[in-house]
C-alpha cells in the first residue's frame, strides 16, 4: 500500500529529525563534561591521598613500627608483619599458641584516611579463643596535615600496654589455660594450677603453692597447715 504525506507531515519531519539530534548532541556533550569533571576530582584525590600517604609514612616507619616491634622482644611466640593499602599502613603483631599461651592474640595498628583527607589512628585486639575483656578496636582522630608524633606514640604505647596485659592475663586464666585455682594452705593466697603435675601430695589430699618458701614451710610441718592442725601461721 502507497502512503501518502501530507504537506504538514513533510514540513514536521526535517524539524523532528533536528529536535531529536539537538537532544542526543546535548546529552553526550552533558556526559564529556560530567567525565571531564569526574577525572579532575579524581585526579584531585589521588593527589591529596599521595601527599597525605608521604606525610604519614614516616609516622608508620618511625611510630608505629618501634612501639608494634616492642612486642616482638617482649613475647617469644610474636610474629610481626607490616603492609600498605590503598589508604592505609598496617602494623600486625600475632602471637600464637605457645607453652603457657592457650590462645592465640593478634595486635593490629593501622593509619587509615578517607576520601575526605580525615585521618585515623586504629588499635585492634583479638583472642581466639575471646574473652569480652580482651577485644577491643579504638581509633584516635588525627590532623591529616600536622600529624603529632608524640601524641600519636603516646596513645599507642598504651594501647600495646594493654595488650601485653592481656596476654600476661591468658597464661593466669583458667578459661584458656583449663586449670584450676587452690588456696595456698601456708599463706592463704589463691593459685592457679595448670595440671594435677604441679600439686603436692600428703595423706590423699593435693596442695598447691604460692612459692617454693611456702612449700618448703608445709614439707617440714605439713600438720600445721592441713585440716587436722590447730593452727596456721
Amino acid at each position: 500500500m502507497n502512503e501518502t504525506r501530507t504537506p504538514a507531515a513533510v514540513d514536521a519531519a526535517p524539524d523532528f529529525a533536528v529536535r531529536l539530534r539537538t537532544r542526543v548532541e546535548s546529552a553526550r556533550a552533558r556526559e564529556r563534561t560530567d567525565q571531564t569533571q569526574v577525572e579532575a576530582a579524581m585526579r584531585s584525590r589521588l593527589d591529596t591521598e599521595e601527599e597525605v600517604r608521604a606525610l604519614y609514612l614516616p609516622v608508620h616507619r618511625d611510630v608505629i613500627h618501634p612501639v608494634v616491634e616492642a612486642l616482638g622482644t617482649a613475647f617469644d611466640n610474636c610474629t610481626l608483619t607490616h603492609w600498605s593499602l590503598p589508604r592505609g599502613l598496617v602494623s600486625q603483631c600475632k602471637l600464637s599458641r605457645a607453652k603457657g599461651f592457650a590462645a592465640t592474640a593478634r595486635l593490629t595498628v593501622g593509619i587509615e584516611w578517607g576520601e575526605r583527607g580525615g585521618v585515623s589512628v586504629i588499635a585492634r585486639r583479638d583472642v581466639i579463643p575471646a574473652l569480652a575483656s580482651f577485644e577491643g578496636t579504638e581509633r584516635l582522630q588525627v590532623d591529616a596535615l600536622e600529624p603529632d608524633h608524640a601524641a600519636i606514640r603516646a596513645w599507642l604505647e598504651a594501647r600495646v600496654m594493654g595488650f601485653a596485659e592481656a596476654c600476661l592475663a591468658i597464661a593466669r586464666d583458667a578459661f584458656y589455660q583449663g586449670g584450676t585455682v587452690r588456696m595456698d594452705p601456708v599463706c592463704g593466697m589463691e593459685v592457679w594450677v595448670e595440671n594435677e603435675a604441679a600439686l603436692l601430695k600428703h595423706e590423699g589430699k593435693s596442695y598447691a603453692f604460692c612459692s617454693a618458701a611456702c612449700r618448703a614451710r608445709f614439707e617440714v610441718d605439713p600438720a600445721t597447715y592441713t585440716a587436722s592442725g590447730l593452727s596456721r601461721s
